[in-house]
């Protein structure tokens, strides 16, 4: 069956507290990277875990991508489709991205990701973000597509629920 990826939180706190870290990250940049991280992810993930077939990890270190493939790889598929468009960020962080500002982590965690296919016209700074390492970032469910429209409802209540891309049987990750 077709297994759609929703997110329950914008991405972007590493490099905003990396950015805070040089005095280049904006104020209100960096107040809603603390609202976010301050946010409990027990009721996103109390709505999941209800479901009778879904599967979910939460955003932290590694980011997004290497995340959605191990998770991917747990429910017997070999690659992800992401639309990055369609990824939620933080205020300011495809700004910072753009000025070169980056964790200290997010170059291993690009280097994890194996077989990357990005088309042309997808922005680098918000492709960077992908591999950008989140503190108490959000939950990453994986759910049948066919209840993902119920699903993101239920989990809009409560907060960010955005469909993001999907379980894909080709190799690797595949950016749209």
């Amino acid at each position: 069956e077709d297994v759609t990826l929703i997110l329950t939180k914008p991405l972007g706190v590493g490099v905003i507290l990396a950015g805070h870290m040089r005095g280049l990250a904006p104020a209100e940049s960096f107040e809603q990277a603390c609202q976010v991280m301050a946010q409990s992810n027990a009721s996103a993930a109390s709505v999941i875990s209800a479901l009778p077939v879904a599967a979910m990890t939460d955003v932290t270190g590694f980011g997004l991508a290497r995340h959605a493939l191990n998770l991917a790889a747990r429910c017997g598929f070999p690659g992800i489709n992401l639309m990055v468009d369609d990824i939620p960020l933080l205020s300011g962080a495809v700004t910072l991205s753009g000025a070169g500002v980056a964790s200290s982590l997010m170059d291993g965690n690009r280097r994890s990701v194996p077989q990357q296919k990005q088309p042309g016209g997808l922005s680098p700074e918000k492709q960077a973000l992908l591999f950008d390492p989140q503190t108490s970032g959000g939950v990453l469910a994986a759910v049948p597509s066919s209840i993902s429209n119920s699903v993101t409802a239920d989990l809009s209540r409560i907060g960010i629920a955005v469909p993001i891309g999907r379980f894909t049987k080709t190799q690797g990750l595949i950016l749209k």
